[in-house]
Protein backbone atom coordinates (compact mmCIF):
# COMPACT_ATOMS: atom_id res chain seq x y z
CA UNK A 1 0.00 0.00 0.00
CA UNK A 2 1.74 2.91 -1.07
CA UNK A 3 1.22 6.17 0.90
CA UNK A 4 1.98 9.93 0.40
CA UNK A 5 3.77 11.56 3.25
CA UNK A 6 4.40 14.68 3.64
CA UNK A 7 8.10 16.28 3.78
CA UNK A 8 7.91 16.92 7.51
CA UNK A 9 8.04 15.93 10.63
CA UNK A 10 -0.09 14.35 15.21
CA UNK A 11 -1.81 17.16 14.23
CA UNK A 12 -2.77 19.59 17.11
CA UNK A 13 -4.89 22.87 17.22
CA UNK A 14 -2.34 25.47 19.08
CA UNK A 15 -3.94 26.33 22.32
CA UNK A 16 -4.37 29.75 23.23
CA UNK A 17 -2.82 31.22 26.61
CA UNK A 18 -1.81 33.85 28.62
CA UNK A 19 1.71 35.53 28.18
CA UNK A 20 3.27 38.17 30.36
CA UNK A 21 5.44 40.19 28.35
CA UNK A 22 7.47 42.25 31.05
CA UNK A 23 9.10 45.79 30.64
CA UNK A 24 13.32 45.88 30.34
CA UNK A 25 14.23 49.23 32.05
CA UNK A 26 16.66 50.91 30.89
CA UNK A 27 18.63 51.82 27.25
CA UNK A 28 19.71 49.39 24.81
CA UNK A 29 22.88 47.74 26.04
CA UNK A 30 25.85 46.18 24.25
CA UNK A 31 26.28 41.99 24.26
CA UNK A 32 29.08 40.30 23.67
CA UNK A 33 29.14 39.41 19.37
CA UNK A 34 26.90 42.46 19.28
CA UNK A 35 23.94 40.96 18.04
CA UNK A 36 23.28 44.51 16.95
CA UNK A 37 22.82 46.11 12.97
CA UNK A 38 21.13 49.10 11.84
CA UNK A 39 18.48 49.26 9.24
CA UNK A 40 18.99 51.62 6.29
CA UNK A 41 15.46 50.90 5.09
CA UNK A 42 12.73 53.93 5.77
CA UNK A 43 10.17 51.42 6.08
CA UNK A 44 11.75 48.83 7.77
CA UNK A 45 12.56 44.95 7.26
CA UNK A 46 9.13 43.69 7.30
CA UNK A 47 6.57 43.20 4.67
CA UNK A 48 3.12 45.17 5.24
CA UNK A 49 0.35 42.87 5.99
CA UNK A 50 -3.33 43.87 6.16
CA UNK A 51 -4.33 40.82 8.32
CA UNK A 52 -1.86 38.70 11.09
CA UNK A 53 -0.79 35.53 9.12
CA UNK A 54 -2.72 32.42 10.25
CA UNK A 55 -0.79 29.12 10.38
CA UNK A 56 -3.34 26.50 10.00
CA UNK A 57 -1.80 23.64 7.67
CA UNK A 58 -1.24 20.69 8.92
CA UNK A 59 2.17 19.51 10.00
CA UNK A 60 4.20 16.72 11.98
CA UNK A 61 6.44 17.28 14.26
CA UNK A 62 8.65 13.63 15.36
CA UNK A 63 8.45 12.89 19.10
CA UNK A 64 9.89 9.84 19.46
CA UNK A 65 11.37 6.91 21.71
CA UNK A 66 14.25 4.38 21.05
CA UNK A 67 14.05 1.11 22.08
CA UNK A 68 10.87 -1.20 22.18
CA UNK A 69 8.03 -0.47 24.85
CA UNK A 70 6.36 -3.91 25.53
CA UNK A 71 3.88 -4.85 23.07
CA UNK A 72 1.06 -4.30 25.04
CA UNK A 73 -2.58 -1.90 25.20
CA UNK A 74 -1.00 0.04 28.29
CA UNK A 75 2.09 0.53 26.67
CA UNK A 76 0.70 2.24 23.49
CA UNK A 77 -1.60 4.07 25.36
CA UNK A 78 1.03 5.32 27.70
CA UNK A 79 3.23 6.14 24.46
CA UNK A 80 -0.20 8.02 22.80
CA UNK A 81 -0.51 10.07 26.08
CA UNK A 82 2.79 11.13 26.22
CA UNK A 83 2.71 12.74 23.10
CA UNK A 84 5.16 9.80 21.31
CA UNK A 85 4.32 9.30 17.68
CA UNK A 86 7.36 7.27 16.52
CA UNK A 87 9.60 4.65 18.05
CA UNK A 88 12.98 3.39 16.76
CA UNK A 89 13.80 -0.07 16.01
CA UNK A 90 10.35 -2.48 16.33
CA UNK A 91 9.24 -4.42 13.57
CA UNK A 92 6.72 -7.16 14.67
CA UNK A 93 2.75 -7.17 13.79
CA UNK A 94 1.93 -7.08 17.02
CA UNK A 95 3.92 -4.32 17.71
CA UNK A 96 2.49 -2.77 13.74
CA UNK A 97 -0.98 -3.65 14.83
CA UNK A 98 -0.83 -1.47 18.06
CA UNK A 99 1.05 1.29 16.58
CA UNK A 100 -1.51 1.67 14.14
CA UNK A 101 -3.96 1.65 16.87
CA UNK A 102 -2.61 4.64 18.89
CA UNK A 103 -0.94 6.32 15.96
CA UNK A 104 2.75 5.43 16.45
CA UNK A 105 4.87 5.18 13.53
CA UNK A 106 7.58 2.50 13.84
CA UNK A 107 11.01 2.30 12.10
CA UNK A 108 12.22 -1.41 12.43
CA UNK A 109 16.15 -1.72 12.37
CA UNK A 110 18.05 -2.86 9.48
CA UNK A 111 21.28 -3.46 10.75
CA UNK A 112 22.67 -5.80 13.83
CA UNK A 113 26.12 -4.48 15.44
CA UNK A 114 26.45 -2.25 13.16
CA UNK A 115 26.35 -4.99 9.81
CA UNK A 116 24.01 -3.76 7.25
CA UNK A 117 21.26 -6.15 6.34
CA UNK A 118 21.11 -7.16 2.45
CA UNK A 119 19.14 -5.74 -0.07
CA UNK A 120 16.81 -8.61 0.06
CA UNK A 121 16.44 -8.60 3.47
CA UNK A 122 15.48 -5.01 3.37
CA UNK A 123 13.19 -5.53 0.81
CA UNK A 124 11.23 -9.15 2.14
CA UNK A 125 11.23 -6.36 5.83
CA UNK A 126 9.33 -3.95 3.48
CA UNK A 127 6.62 -6.85 1.85
CA UNK A 128 5.78 -7.70 5.32
CA UNK A 129 5.00 -4.27 6.86
CA UNK A 130 4.09 -2.13 3.93
CA UNK A 131 -0.21 -2.64 4.71
CA UNK A 132 0.60 -1.25 7.92
CA UNK A 133 -0.28 2.42 8.10
CA UNK A 134 1.74 2.69 11.56
CA UNK A 135 5.42 1.53 9.27
CA UNK A 136 7.26 5.03 8.87
CA UNK A 137 10.34 3.75 7.55
CA UNK A 138 13.58 2.18 8.28
CA UNK A 139 16.82 2.83 10.75
CA UNK A 140 18.81 1.50 8.77
CA UNK A 141 22.03 2.10 11.43
CA UNK A 142 22.89 4.16 14.34
CA UNK A 143 25.91 5.93 14.28
CA UNK A 144 28.02 4.66 11.41
CA UNK A 145 31.37 4.76 10.74
CA UNK A 146 32.21 6.58 7.23
CA UNK A 147 33.16 2.93 6.11
CA UNK A 148 29.73 2.16 5.71
CA UNK A 149 28.66 5.10 3.28
CA UNK A 150 29.09 3.46 0.30
CA UNK A 151 26.56 0.62 1.28
CA UNK A 152 24.48 2.52 2.54
CA UNK A 153 24.29 4.89 -1.07
CA UNK A 154 23.99 2.31 -2.25
CA UNK A 155 21.16 1.12 0.27
CA UNK A 156 19.96 4.82 -0.16
CA UNK A 157 19.29 3.92 -4.07
CA UNK A 158 17.42 0.88 -3.67
CA UNK A 159 15.03 2.90 -1.42
CA UNK A 160 14.87 5.59 -3.15
CA UNK A 161 13.84 3.12 -6.50
CA UNK A 162 11.58 1.00 -4.35
CA UNK A 163 9.73 2.28 -1.25
CA UNK A 164 9.87 6.38 -1.17
CA UNK A 165 7.42 6.89 0.49
CA UNK A 166 8.63 5.50 3.92
CA UNK A 167 11.74 7.52 5.40
CA UNK A 168 15.12 6.36 5.06
CA UNK A 169 16.70 6.74 8.54
CA UNK A 170 20.32 6.97 10.07
CA UNK A 171 21.66 8.18 13.16
CA UNK A 172 24.63 9.76 12.91
CA UNK A 173 27.61 9.89 15.44
CA UNK A 174 27.70 13.38 17.17
CA UNK A 175 30.98 15.41 17.47
CA UNK A 176 31.65 14.31 21.25
CA UNK A 177 32.38 10.23 20.04
CA UNK A 178 32.58 10.42 15.78
CA UNK A 179 36.29 10.10 16.01
CA UNK A 180 36.31 7.37 18.52
CA UNK A 181 35.47 5.04 15.46
CA UNK A 182 38.61 4.07 13.95
CA UNK A 183 36.52 4.97 10.86
CA UNK A 184 36.52 8.62 11.23
CA UNK A 185 39.29 9.41 13.25
CA UNK A 186 41.59 11.08 10.05
CA UNK A 187 38.67 13.47 9.06
CA UNK A 188 36.44 16.48 11.14
CA UNK A 189 33.62 16.28 12.18
CA UNK A 190 32.38 18.37 9.30
CA UNK A 191 33.87 16.44 6.73
CA UNK A 192 32.07 13.31 8.64
CA UNK A 193 28.61 14.89 8.17
CA UNK A 194 29.41 15.98 4.37
CA UNK A 195 30.51 12.65 3.29
CA UNK A 196 27.61 11.00 4.46
CA UNK A 197 25.58 13.51 2.63
CA UNK A 198 27.23 13.29 -0.26
CA UNK A 199 27.48 9.24 -0.59
CA UNK A 200 23.69 9.08 0.97
CA UNK A 201 21.27 11.75 1.31
CA UNK A 202 22.27 12.47 -3.02
CA UNK A 203 20.97 9.26 -3.71
CA UNK A 204 17.38 10.50 -1.95
CA UNK A 205 16.00 12.25 -4.71
CA UNK A 206 12.36 11.50 -4.56
CA UNK A 207 12.13 9.91 -0.15
CA UNK A 208 12.71 12.65 2.05
CA UNK A 209 16.06 13.62 3.59
CA UNK A 210 16.75 13.60 7.21
CA UNK A 211 19.90 14.25 9.50
CA UNK A 212 19.75 12.14 12.62
CA UNK A 213 21.87 12.61 15.37
CA UNK A 214 22.84 12.51 19.25
CA UNK A 215 24.64 14.04 21.45
CA UNK A 216 23.67 13.73 25.27
CA UNK A 217 25.21 16.97 26.58
CA UNK A 218 24.77 17.44 30.59
CA UNK A 219 27.32 16.28 32.41
CA UNK A 220 28.38 15.59 35.97
CA UNK A 221 31.71 16.97 37.33
CA UNK A 222 33.89 17.49 40.68
CA UNK A 223 31.52 21.08 41.47
CA UNK A 224 28.66 20.46 39.91
CA UNK A 225 26.49 19.86 36.59
CA UNK A 226 28.14 21.21 33.02
CA UNK A 227 27.11 21.21 29.76
CA UNK A 228 29.64 19.57 27.20
CA UNK A 229 31.21 22.68 25.56
CA UNK A 230 31.13 20.82 21.72
CA UNK A 231 27.56 20.10 21.73
CA UNK A 232 26.59 23.38 19.81
CA UNK A 233 29.19 22.82 17.43
CA UNK A 234 27.31 19.37 16.79
CA UNK A 235 24.32 20.78 16.43
CA UNK A 236 25.38 23.80 13.91
CA UNK A 237 27.17 21.47 11.87
CA UNK A 238 24.03 19.53 11.26
CA UNK A 239 21.89 22.44 11.25
CA UNK A 240 24.14 23.54 7.87
CA UNK A 241 24.63 20.64 5.69
CA UNK A 242 20.79 20.17 6.31
CA UNK A 243 20.18 23.56 4.89
CA UNK A 244 22.97 22.90 2.27
CA UNK A 245 21.32 19.14 1.10
CA UNK A 246 17.46 20.32 1.69
CA UNK A 247 17.38 17.53 4.72
CA UNK A 248 14.97 17.69 7.77
CA UNK A 249 16.68 17.59 11.34
CA UNK A 250 16.00 15.03 14.10
CA UNK A 251 18.19 15.40 17.83
CA UNK A 252 17.43 13.23 20.36
CA UNK A 253 17.25 14.05 24.03
CA UNK A 254 18.97 12.98 26.51
CA UNK A 255 15.81 11.57 28.71
CA UNK A 256 17.61 8.65 30.80
CA UNK A 257 19.55 9.18 33.54
CA UNK A 258 22.98 7.26 32.61
CA UNK A 259 26.80 6.95 32.76
CA UNK A 260 27.79 10.34 33.82
CA UNK A 261 24.99 11.93 32.54
CA UNK A 262 22.48 14.38 34.82
CA UNK A 263 18.80 13.03 35.49
CA UNK A 264 16.25 14.62 33.78
CA UNK A 265 13.32 17.28 34.69
CA UNK A 266 10.75 19.55 32.31
CA UNK A 267 12.99 22.10 32.83
CA UNK A 268 16.08 20.13 31.52
CA UNK A 269 14.02 18.60 28.91
CA UNK A 270 12.74 21.68 27.71
CA UNK A 271 16.02 23.49 27.85
CA UNK A 272 17.40 20.89 25.42
CA UNK A 273 14.14 21.36 23.05
CA UNK A 274 14.58 24.74 23.07
CA UNK A 275 18.28 25.05 22.29
CA UNK A 276 17.79 22.62 19.30
CA UNK A 277 14.76 24.95 18.20
CA UNK A 278 16.82 27.84 17.88
CA UNK A 279 19.12 26.02 14.98
CA UNK A 280 15.53 24.70 13.07
CA UNK A 281 15.95 20.98 14.50
CA UNK A 282 12.37 19.63 13.40
CA UNK A 283 11.87 16.40 15.07
CA UNK A 284 13.24 14.70 18.46
CA UNK A 285 13.56 11.74 20.20
CA UNK A 286 13.96 10.44 23.45
CA UNK A 287 17.12 8.16 24.55
CA UNK A 288 15.65 5.62 26.04
CA UNK A 289 11.63 6.60 26.64
CA UNK A 290 10.65 2.74 26.43
CA UNK A 291 14.46 1.77 29.40
CA UNK A 292 15.89 -1.62 29.34
CA UNK A 293 19.03 0.14 28.47
CA UNK A 294 21.97 -1.79 29.77
CA UNK A 295 21.19 -2.65 33.20
CA UNK A 296 17.96 0.03 33.47
CA UNK A 297 15.16 -1.45 34.37
CA UNK A 298 11.70 -1.07 32.37
CA UNK A 299 9.42 1.39 34.64
CA UNK A 300 8.59 5.13 35.00
CA UNK A 301 11.85 6.00 36.19
CA UNK A 302 13.68 5.77 33.10
CA UNK A 303 10.75 6.72 31.44
CA UNK A 304 8.93 3.45 30.13
CA UNK A 305 5.44 4.15 28.93
CA UNK A 306 4.07 1.62 31.56
CA UNK A 307 3.86 3.87 34.58
CA UNK A 308 3.17 7.42 35.96
CA UNK A 309 6.46 8.51 37.16
CA UNK A 310 8.64 11.78 37.62
CA UNK A 311 10.17 10.90 34.35
CA UNK A 312 7.14 10.18 32.02
CA UNK A 313 5.12 13.23 33.65
CA UNK A 314 8.17 15.59 33.03
CA UNK A 315 8.33 14.37 29.06
CA UNK A 316 4.93 14.22 28.27
CA UNK A 317 4.65 17.65 29.23
CA UNK A 318 7.40 18.76 27.20
CA UNK A 319 5.91 16.43 24.26
CA UNK A 320 2.63 17.78 24.71
CA UNK A 321 3.39 21.55 24.29
CA UNK A 322 5.45 21.25 21.35
CA UNK A 323 2.63 19.03 19.72
CA UNK A 324 0.88 22.02 21.04
CA UNK A 325 2.16 24.14 18.03
CA UNK A 326 4.06 22.35 15.65
CA UNK A 327 1.84 23.78 13.11
CA UNK A 328 3.69 26.87 13.72
CA UNK A 329 7.17 25.61 14.35
CA UNK A 330 6.83 23.94 10.89
CA UNK A 331 5.75 26.30 8.75
CA UNK A 332 9.05 28.29 8.91
CA UNK A 333 12.17 27.01 7.57
CA UNK A 334 15.36 27.99 9.48
CA UNK A 335 17.80 30.56 8.10
CA UNK A 336 20.59 30.90 11.02
CA UNK A 337 21.88 32.09 14.58
CA UNK A 338 22.68 34.40 16.60
CA UNK A 339 24.58 34.16 20.12
CA UNK A 340 24.62 36.72 22.36
CA UNK A 341 26.52 36.94 25.36
CA UNK A 342 24.64 38.13 28.43
CA UNK A 343 25.23 41.36 30.04
CA UNK A 344 25.21 39.70 33.36
CA UNK A 345 27.85 37.68 32.96
CA UNK A 346 29.89 40.49 31.17
CA UNK A 347 29.36 42.66 34.21
CA UNK A 348 30.88 39.88 36.70
CA UNK A 349 33.86 39.05 33.83
CA UNK A 350 34.66 41.22 30.72
CA UNK A 351 36.69 38.30 29.72
CA UNK A 352 33.78 35.83 30.07
CA UNK A 353 32.86 33.67 26.68
CA UNK A 354 30.13 30.72 27.33
CA UNK A 355 31.87 27.35 26.40
CA UNK A 356 29.76 26.42 24.12
CA UNK A 357 29.63 29.51 22.11
CA UNK A 358 33.27 29.45 22.10
CA UNK A 359 33.61 26.10 20.49
CA UNK A 360 31.25 26.98 17.32
CA UNK A 361 32.25 29.13 13.94
CA UNK A 362 28.65 29.68 12.13
CA UNK A 363 26.75 32.07 14.12
CA UNK A 364 25.91 35.38 12.68
CA UNK A 365 27.20 38.77 14.40
CA UNK A 366 24.15 41.09 13.17
CA UNK A 367 21.28 40.29 11.43
CA UNK A 368 18.91 42.79 9.00
CA UNK A 369 16.31 42.06 10.27
CA UNK A 370 16.95 43.77 13.94
CA UNK A 371 17.94 47.34 14.88
CA UNK A 372 19.13 45.95 18.04
CA UNK A 373 19.18 44.11 20.58
CA UNK A 374 20.15 43.11 24.56
CA UNK A 375 19.81 40.14 27.21
CA UNK A 376 20.74 39.89 30.78
CA UNK A 377 21.40 36.07 30.52
CA UNK A 378 23.47 33.93 27.73
CA UNK A 379 20.58 33.68 24.36
CA UNK A 380 20.34 31.94 21.26
CA UNK A 381 17.82 33.54 18.52
CA UNK A 382 17.25 31.72 15.51
CA UNK A 383 16.36 33.21 12.48
CA UNK A 384 12.98 31.74 10.05
CA UNK A 385 10.92 32.55 7.42
CA UNK A 386 7.64 31.49 6.22
CA UNK A 387 7.07 30.53 2.56
CA UNK A 388 5.69 34.16 2.27
CA UNK A 389 9.12 35.45 3.48
CA UNK A 390 7.69 36.82 7.02
CA UNK A 391 10.33 36.23 9.40
CA UNK A 392 9.91 34.82 13.33
CA UNK A 393 12.84 34.10 15.64
CA UNK A 394 13.02 31.17 18.41
CA UNK A 395 14.58 33.32 21.21
CA UNK A 396 16.01 30.53 23.87
CA UNK A 397 17.62 31.18 27.63
CA UNK A 398 20.70 29.81 27.14
CA UNK A 399 21.27 30.11 30.51
CA UNK A 400 22.15 26.67 32.45
CA UNK A 401 22.60 25.80 36.51
CA UNK A 402 25.63 24.15 37.48
CA UNK A 403 23.63 23.06 40.87
CA UNK A 404 21.93 19.78 40.91
CA UNK A 405 19.39 18.80 42.87
CA UNK A 406 19.69 17.22 46.13
CA UNK A 407 19.38 13.35 47.82
CA UNK A 408 15.72 14.93 49.18
CA UNK A 409 14.04 16.37 45.77
CA UNK A 410 11.75 14.25 43.46
CA UNK A 411 15.02 13.88 40.81
CA UNK A 412 18.10 14.00 42.54
CA UNK A 413 20.96 14.77 40.54
CA UNK A 414 18.88 16.60 37.80
CA UNK A 415 20.20 20.43 36.76
CA UNK A 416 18.57 22.96 39.41
CA UNK A 417 17.24 25.68 37.20
CA UNK A 418 15.61 27.46 40.18
CA UNK A 419 18.47 28.74 40.78
CA UNK A 420 18.47 30.90 37.55
CA UNK A 421 17.59 34.30 37.51
CA UNK A 422 15.04 35.15 34.60
CA UNK A 423 16.64 36.46 31.46
CA UNK A 424 15.62 40.40 30.04
CA UNK A 425 15.40 40.19 26.47
CA UNK A 426 15.11 43.38 24.51
CA UNK A 427 14.72 43.56 20.85
CA UNK A 428 13.98 46.20 18.01
CA UNK A 429 12.71 45.99 15.34
CA UNK A 430 12.13 48.86 12.49
CA UNK A 431 8.18 49.39 11.03
CA UNK A 432 7.09 46.30 13.84
CA UNK A 433 3.63 47.28 16.05
CA UNK A 434 2.49 43.78 16.63
CA UNK A 435 4.44 39.79 17.46
CA UNK A 436 2.65 36.90 17.32
CA UNK A 437 4.52 34.78 20.60
CA UNK A 438 4.31 31.03 21.78
CA UNK A 439 5.78 30.65 24.92
CA UNK A 440 5.04 26.60 26.32
CA UNK A 441 2.64 25.63 23.90
CA UNK A 442 0.40 28.75 23.95
CA UNK A 443 -0.28 31.90 21.78
CA UNK A 444 -1.16 35.12 22.27
CA UNK A 445 -1.26 38.20 19.94
CA UNK A 446 0.47 41.20 21.21
CA UNK A 447 0.64 45.30 20.41
CA UNK A 448 4.28 46.63 20.16
CA UNK A 449 5.01 50.51 20.56
CA UNK A 450 8.01 51.71 18.15
CA UNK A 451 8.98 48.43 17.35
CA UNK A 452 10.39 47.20 20.60
CA UNK A 453 9.50 43.78 22.00
CA UNK A 454 10.53 42.78 25.81
CA UNK A 455 10.36 39.30 26.65
CA UNK A 456 10.93 37.56 30.34
CA UNK A 457 12.67 34.48 29.80
CA UNK A 458 12.97 32.49 32.89
CA UNK A 459 15.54 29.38 33.16
CA UNK A 460 14.99 26.66 30.42
CA UNK A 461 12.47 29.18 28.58
CA UNK A 462 12.19 30.38 25.17
CA UNK A 463 9.81 32.55 22.97
CA UNK A 464 8.84 31.93 19.51
CA UNK A 465 8.58 35.44 18.30
CA UNK A 466 6.62 36.38 14.75
CA UNK A 467 7.19 40.20 13.86
CA UNK A 468 4.33 41.52 12.12
CA UNK A 469 3.91 45.21 10.44
CA UNK A 470 -0.13 45.59 10.28
CA UNK A 471 -1.43 48.56 8.20
CA UNK A 472 -4.72 49.82 7.31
Amino acid sequence: MKRLRTNRFCVNKILIGSLTVCMLLGAFSGCGGTGTSDSSSASGPLKELSEVPEYTEEKKMWIGGWNSPPATEAAYTYAEDGGVNMLWNIGSAQHMELAEKHGVELYPLMSSNKVLKSMEEIDAAYKSFENYSSFGGFNYVDEPGRTLFEPLGELAKNHNEKYPEIDFLVNLYPSSFYYQNSDNAAISYEEYVEEFCEEVLTELTDSRRILSFDHYNMQLGSTGGYLMDNWLYTVEVIADYAKKYDADTHAFFLTTQHYNYLAQTYESLKFQANAYMAYGIEGFSHFTYAGGWDNHPVDPGTGAPAGNGALYRAMSELDNELLAWDDIYLAFEWQEVMQITGSDNLEEDSFYVNNCFGNTSLSVESSDLLTNVSATKDTLIGFFEDKAGNPAMMVTNFDFPSAITGTDTEVPGAPDFNTLGTNYVKIKIEGANKVLIVRDGSLVEEEITDGTINLSLEGAGAAFVIPLRIVG
